[in-house]
């Protein structure tokens, strides 16, 4: 029997690297004749059941509890398994576990933010001996290798793919304006290189163009206070919705209302909101860095600016609020490339050959 374990810091909570984790789960649970388990630092056991019901109860949850989490690794529960580490930050546990003859092997993923720095000695040795690093973008791989010199080395990509559709969109719920584009995030101070208020502003110079479009956020956090202030200080904030957090069935139908999908980051990893707006044939305009170019592609399905660069974002979003021909035909590209790139059957079948090879 083969024996695999999922070691996480969140699962419960919405965002790139807990839906990738999720993606991960259901993977594993489709592997035939196969043993499987998880641990998950950040949440409780509660908490991970009520998102999946049927399969969280092999998932130990730690409440947030380093201690308890290092022991659970430690305890002989893993033993045999290959571990598949859903963040770095957790990979000198697993380099240890397998040090003492605890685990069989372990795979280390790498996100985003956390692999573009020095990363800690620890977290180079657990990369060094890793059996395979696995990078959602092509970006992050080689600046993870580059920064930490960590030439050559076991790195995969392999991306992200949407959720399954857990909620059909909402019938009642709207979003603002003729033209809404929308904005989701968490609006924390810490990701303010998200670029919301580079999109506000261009927001503003719509306006003065006479082009009428209506900014809908969607997110919460202890920024959001700033930013909706910032938009009154704009001028703009009869132009700006703000919705705070929806429920799944709300937010389904804010990507299926949505004429443009804006986050002009500069430091996304991924940006796995592109893909939800994607699976609705929405054009989506992103920053032209970190690992967004390998997931629009320029031109085609979306456009890419530069970070801060109001100007080229403006040009961007009149571009498509002009020329309807050119937003259908890349909302078209975007929802086949969603459909043929970023589905759950590819991302499954790259798993696997990796998985299999391991555990053999």
């Amino acid at each position: 029997m083969k024996k695999f374990a999922l070691w996480a810091p969140d699962m419960a909570s919405r965002g790139g690297v807990q839906s990738y984790m999720w993606r991960l789960w259901e993977m594993l649970h489709q592997i035939d004749d196969a043993s499987i388990c998880g641990l998950v630092l950040n949440n409780t056991s509660a908490q991970l059941n009520e998102k999946s019901v049927e399969t969280a109860a092999a998932i130990c949850g730690c409440a947030g509890s380093k201690v308890r989490f290092v022991f659970e690794a430690l305890s002989g529960r893993y033993k045999g398994h290959v571990v598949i580490v859903g963040h770095l930050h957790l990979s000198p546990i697993t380099w240890l576990a397998r040090r003492v003859g605890l685990i069989k092997g372990y795979i280390i993923i790498l996100h985003g933010i956390e692999a573009w720095k020095r990363n800690t000695f620890l977290e180079r040795l657990a990369l060094r001996q890793a059996d395979s690093v696995v990078a959602t973008t092509n970006f992050t791989a080689i600046e993870n290798k580059k920064v930490n010199g960590l030439l050559g080395g076991n790195y995969h990509i392999i991306s992200l793919c949407a959720e399954r559709m857990v909620a059909a969109p909402s019938q009642k719920f709207m979003l603002a304006g003729k033209f809404p584009v929308l904005f989701v995030a968490r609006l924390a101070a810490e990701e303010r290189y998200k670029g919301i208020d580079t999109l506000i502003d261009s927001i503003k110079c719509l306006r003065s163009e006479g082009i009428a479009v209506t900014l809908n956020v969607v997110g919460d956090g202890d920024d959001r206070d700033r930013i909706e202030q910032y938009a009154q200080s704009a001028g703009v904030g009869e132009l700006c919705k703000f919705f705070g957090r929806l429920s799944d069935e709300d937010l389904q139908a804010a990507y299926q209302a949505a004429k443009l999908f804006i986050m002009p980051s500069k430091k996304e990893g991924f940006g796995i909101v592109f893909l939800e707006a994607m699976r609705y044939g929405v054009p989506c305009i992103g920053g032209n860095h970190g690992g967004t170019p390998e997931v629009i592609e320029n031109g085609l399905d979306g456009l890419l600016v530069e970070y801060g660069d109001v100007s080229a974002l403006v040009h961007s979003i009149s571009y498509y609020v002009n020329n309807l021909d050119a937003r259908n035909s890349a909302g078209r590209l975007a929802k086949t490339h969603f459909d043929e790139k970023f589905n759950f059957k590819n991302y499954s079948a790259h798993w696997h050959t990796h998985l299999i090879r391991l555990a053999k």
